[in-house]
C-alpha cells in the first residue's frame, strides 16, 4: 500500500533518513507510548532521550519508530531534547503527519510543542521561532486549544516569555487570540499569565499587538493585579526589578479604543420576533428591556443582556472588564436567549436566604466601574450574627436548587469543605467572582487561599490563609464522625519559577474549583491537594444525629481503626528511606491516590512535577510519586490510613 514500509533490503544509495510518507489529510489523535531509548543509554540507566547519542539518533531515523514515540520524546523537558525539536517535528511530518495532530497523552499539538521549546534555561528561542514559522507555512491552526490546559500556543509562548514566538502567532492570527481566554489560568489572558510570571518580554510583545489591559480573569484582576508581591527579595533582586518595571509598563499602557467588538452588540437578533430595545421578561421572573444579544466573553453560546427595572441584578451591563451595554448598577444581568420572553411565566416561590448587609467592595481606579453591591446575602459581623429571615424577590429557576440548599446553613454553622476543610461559615449569598450560591468559610487550620475577600469584594474578614469559598452544594454540616480526625500540616509553600514547567491544571470547571484571591510568587493557582482537614473535636454540629453520621458524603474511610491519618508534614518510609509527605490525591498519569513525597536524599526521580503538571515544589531528584502502598508510617502501611477518594 501507498506509505507503507517495505522490510526488503534498501537499494545501493538509499538511506533510512531518505523515506518519506503522503500526509495525512485529517488530523488525528495520537494515543499515548512510552519514549524510545537506545540500548546503551539504557545500559547507563539513562532516562530522557538525547539526539546527540548515535544510538539514539539512529533509532529517531529509523522508520519503524512511530510517531507516538515521537510525541514521546516531546514530551520530556531536558534540553537535549527541547532544543532539537526541529529534528522531532520534522520526523513526525516525514512519517505523513497531519500538521494539526496531537499527542494522545496531553492532547498537545506539535505547534504547542514549539512554542514551549523556547523556553529559557531549557529550550532555544531560534529552533523554536523556525520551526513554528515552519509550521504556520504548512497551514497549522494557530488558535488549536488543548483539551487538557485549555491553552492556546500563544498562551504558552506567554508562559514561558518567547517574545518572537507570539510576534509570529499573532500576526498569523492578525491579533485575532490577542485577548482569548484560558480557563485554567482562572479566566485571564495571555497578558494575565505573562504578568503573573514576570515575562516582561511577552508583556511588551503583547502590548504591541494590541492586548487590552483592562481585562479582567474571572477573579476580577486585570492584568496589573497579577503583577506577583515581590516584597520578599531584595530590592536590588532581579525579580524585585523585573516586578517593578512590569507594574510601571502595565501602569502606563492604555485599553484598545474598543474593548469589544461593536458590530456583535447591535447586529445580532434574538429568535422569536424579539429585538434589541424590546420589553423582555428573564426567567418568568424579572422584566426589563432588552439591551444586548450575542456572543460574549465570559461564556460560549448566545447571550441576551437585560436592564431590569428593579434593582434585582447582578452588574451594570459589564462582566469581566467588558462593557457590553450600559445601565445603572444591579440593574443589568445576563442570561442564555433561550430563557427570556416576551410574556411571563408563573413565577415560582420559595424561601430565601434573608437579605442583609452586602459585601465590602475594596474599589481601585480600575474596579470602580465594577463596584455594584452583591444581592441577596448574609455576612458576618455586629449587625448581622442575630437576625431573622425576611423575604426577597422570587428567584430566577436556575438559581432555586442552591437557593434551598443555602437556607440549610447558619452563619457560625460548622461544616466542612469538600469533604476536606473543617471551620465555621462566615458568609452566605451570592458573589462578584462566579454565579451561583456561595458559602464563605473561616477554617480552622491556615489552608485556605484568602482572608474572606475575592477580587477585590470583602465578603467577611479573618486571618489570611484562613478564609476559602465554596459552592453551597460542595459543603456540609459537621457531623460527630469527622471529631476523630487530627490536625493537617500547613501547606507547603510554593516559590515562584517563571520558567518551570507549567503548575498545576485542573480541567473541571469552575464549581468545582474552591476561589482563591491574589496571585502568588508561583504566578498561577497553586495546587489543590486534597488534603484532609480537622474537625473541632469540641463541636457539636446541629445535625450530629446517627442518622446524619451515616449519611455524611465524606468518602468511605480506611483510618476508622487507627488513632490518626496520614496527612501533609508527616514522615514516611519509602523503600527503607525517610521522606516528607508534601501531596496526598489524584494524580493525571495514572488512577487511584498517590502520595507526593519529598525525600531526605536525592534518591527521588523529580522535583515535585510529573509530565509538567506540578503536584509539590522541592528539589529536583528529591520528589518521588508513589501509592499509599509502597510507604509506611509508623510501621503502618500507609494505604491503611489514608481516605479514599471518590468522585
Amino acid at each position: 500500500m501507498p506509505g507503507e514500509v517495505q522490510d526488503t533490503a534498501p537499494e545501493p544509495g538509499f538511506t533510512v533518513s531518505d523515506f518519506i510518507m503522503p500526509t495525512r489529510d485529517k488530523p488525528m489523535i495520537h494515543p499515548a507510548s512510552d519514549a524510545i531509548l537506545c540500548e546503551n543509554c539504557q545500559k547507563l540507566e539513562l532516562t530522557f532521550f538525547d539526539p546527540n547519542c548515535p544510538g539514539c539518533l539512529d533509532l529517531l531515523l529509523e522508520p519503524k519508530t512511530t510517531i507516538p514515540q515521537l510525541f514521546a520524546i516531546m514530551r520530556q523537558w531536558v534540553p537535549q531534547v527541547q532544543q532539537n525539536i526541529g529534528l522531532l517535528v520534522k520526523e513526525i511530518l516525514r512519517r505523513g503527519a497531519n500538521v494539526n495532530d496531537r499527542d494522545g497523552l496531553t492532547d498537545m499539538s506539535m505547534l504547542h510543542y514549539a512554542c514551549k521549546a523556547g523556553a529559557v534555561g531549557v529550550g532555544d528561542v531560534t529552533s523554536s521561532t523556525n520551526v513554528v514559522r515552519e509550521l504556520i507555512t504548512k497551514g497549522v491552526d494557530v488558535s488549536q486549544r488543548c483539551r487538557w490546559t485549555d491553552m492556546l500556543p500563544l498562551h504558552y509562548a506567554a508562559f514561558f516569555d518567547i517574545a518572537p514566538v507570539i510576534d509570529i502567532l499573532l500576526k498569523a492570527s492578525k491579533s485575532k487570540d490577542v485577548n482569548a481566554r484560558c480557563k485554567e489560568f482562572d479566566n485571564g489572558t495571555a497578558l494575565h499569565i505573562a504578568s503573573s510570571n514576570l515575562c516582561i518580554e511577552a508583556v511588551k510583545s503583547l502590548l504591541d499587538h494590541g492586548a487590552d489591559v483592562s481585562t479582567r480573569d474571572k477573579l476580577n484582576r486585570i492584568a496589573l493585579d497579577c503583577v506577583p508581591n515581590v516584597a520578599a527579595y531584595e530590592p536590588d533582586s532581579e525579580p524585585a526589578v523585573v516586578a517593578a518595571s512590569l507594574t510601571q509598563l502595565l501602569s502606563e499602557a492604555e485599553p484598545p479604543t474598543t474593548s469589544h467588538d461593536k458590530e456583535n452588540l447591535h447586529s445580532t437578533s434574538l429568535s422569536l420576533g424579539i429585538k434589541i430595545g424590546d420589553r423582555v421578561w428573564v426567567g418568568g421572573t424579572k422584566e426589563g428591556v432588552l439591551r444586548f444579544c450575542g456572543v460574549t466573553e465570559f461564556a460560549a453560546g448566545e447571550w441576551a443582556g437585560i436592564e431590569l427595572d428593579e434593582p434585582v441584578g447582578k452588574n451594570d451591563g459589564s462582566v469581566g472588564g467588558v462593557a457590553y451595554f450600559h445601565c445603572r448598577p444591579n440593574h443589568g444581568i445576563f442570561a442564555p436567549s433561550s430563557k427570556i420572553a416576551k410574556e411571563p411565566s408563573q413565577p415560582q416561590s420559595i424561601a430565601r436566604p434573608s437579605s442583609l448587609p452586602t459585601p465590602t467592595v475594596q474599589q481601585t481606579p480600575n474596579q470602580s466601574s465594577q463596584a455594584a453591591s452583591l444581592p441577596h446575602s448574609r455576612t458576618s459581623g455586629p449587625s448581622s450574627r442575630d437576625h431573622s429571615r425576611s423575604s426577597s424577590p422570587a428567584p430566577s429557576p436556575h438559581d432555586v436548587n442552591e437557593a434551598e440548599i443555602a437556607e440549610k446553613f447558619e452563619l457560625n454553622d460548622r461544616v466542612v469543605v469538600a469533604g476536606q476543610k473543617s471551620g465555621r461559615v462566615q458568609y452566605i449569598g451570592q458573589t462578584q467572582f462566579a454565579s451561583g450560591w456561595w458559602l464563605g468559610v473561616e477554617l480552622d487550620q491556615p489552608v485556605g487561599k484568602n482572608d474572606g475577600s475575592v477580587g477585590g469584594v470583602r465578603y467577611f474578614t479573618c486571618k489570611p490563609r484562613y478564609g476559602v469559598f465554596a459552592p453551597v452544594t460542595k459543603v456540609k454540616n459537621l457531623t460527630a464522625e469527622d471529631s476523630f480526625a487530627v490536625p493537617t500540616a500547613p501547606a507547603p509553600k510554593t516559590h515562584h519559577n517563571s520558567h518551570g514547567s507549567l503548575h498545576e491544571t485542573s480541567s473541571k470547571g469552575s464549581q468545582n474549583d474552591l476561589s482563591g484571591s491574589n496571585s502568588d510568587l508561583a504566578g498561577h493557582k497553586q495546587i489543590n491537594s486534597l488534603k484532609k482537614t480537622p474537625a473541632n473535636s469540641n463541636s457539636n454540629s446541629r445535625r450530629g444525629s446517627a442518622d446524619s453520621i451515616k449519611k455524611a458524603s465524606l468518602g468511605s474511610r480506611k483510618a476508622q481503626n487507627y488513632e490518626f491519618k496520614l496527612t501533609e508534614g508527616m514522615s514516611i518510609l519509602v523503600n527503607s528511606e525517610l521522606g516528607v509527605v508534601r501531596y496526598i490525591g489524584t494524580v493525571d498519569f495514572a488512577d487511584g491516590l498517590w502520595l507526593g513525597v519529598e525525600m531526605r536524599k536525592p534518591v527521588g526521580k523529580n522535583d515535585g512535577s510529573v509530565n509538567e503538571k506540578r503536584y509539590f515544589t522541592c528539589k529536583p531528584s528529591y520528589g518521588l510519586m508513589v501509592r499509599p502502598s509502597r510507604a509506611s508510617c509508623r510501621g503502618i502501611n500507609c494505604a491503611k490510613l489514608v481516605e479514599d477518594i471518590t468522585s
